[in-house]
Formats: C-alpha cells, structure tokens, sequence
C-alpha cells in the first residue's frame, strides 16, 4: 500500500471529524495500513496543518465544557484520546481554570433546580461526576459539617 493511500484514508477520516494523532494512527491500522506509511503520512499531515493535537485538544475542551463537564471527566477523555500528559495538564490550566469549573457547576445547579434535591444528593451528584471538591464547595455547604 501506499503513502499516497494511506493520506487519502486520513484525510476522508479527518473531514468528517477531528482526531488526536493518537487516534488517527489507531484508526489506520485497524484499516490495515503499515505503521512506517501511518507515521509517514501522519508528520505529513502534521506539517500541513491537519494534525494538531494541542488545538485538537483545546477543542475537546470548550466543546465538553459547553456540556457541563468536570475538568476529571475532560483530563479523562483526553487521555484516552492518547494525548500527553503534560499536555493535558498545559491545556486544562489554560482553558479550563477552577473558577471555570465553579460556573459550570453552578448552571449544572441551575438546570437540576426543576427537581428539589437535599445538598447532600447535589454534593454526591458532583462528586460522582467528578468536579473537584474545592470547587463543590464553593457552591454548595458541605452536607457532611452539619
């Protein structure tokens, strides 16, 4: 197989959605490409700009916010997505700080308010979603210090 077929599979892949470079070469292989043409082409589309996993990212990151999602569960989804680390860490500073964090839980507060619940199944709620408890606790009393 060639180079040339295994760009073309690439760029059908990337056309219908972002992929980290991680994903992107998982995707080929299980299409059955060699993994010398997969790198190859992958730098390729890296210099051309089609592969950025720093802007994949930041992307994950507004777009999951946007769904009220806790910064664990967006560290969680961008690791599995076979982003670095540190990358993570770098993209979650930057883009979605605590006191980001503290307005998404607010109006995932406000879109539960139609059903009254106790604080303690609000906490365990948050909790269980995986926002970081500094943050919880800026909006809601800890249920456990009365």
């Amino acid at each position: 197989m060639t180079e040339q077929r295994v760009l073309d599979a690439a760029l059908k892949l990337l056309a219908k959605q972002d992929y980290s470079r991680a994903e992107l070469c998982r995707r080929l292989l299980k299409a059955g490409f060699e993994e010398s043409e997969i790198i190859q082409s992958l730098e390729r589309l890296r210099s051309w700009g089609y592969l950025d996993d720093c802007k994949y990212g930041i992307a994950r990151v507004e777009s999951l916010k946007a769904k009220l999602k806790s910064r664990n569960y967006i560290r969680m989804v961008l690791a599995n997505s076979g982003l670095d680390a540190d990358l993570i860490e770098n993209i979650i500073k930057d883009y979605y700080p605590l006191e980001d964090e503290i307005q998404v839980i607010i109006s995932l507060l406000r879109k539960r308010s139609s059903r009254r619940r106790s604080d303690i199944q609000e906490w365990n709620y948050l909790v269980r979603t995986g926002f970081d408890e500094e943050a919880i606790r800026r909006c809601l009393p800890e249920p456990f210090d009365r």
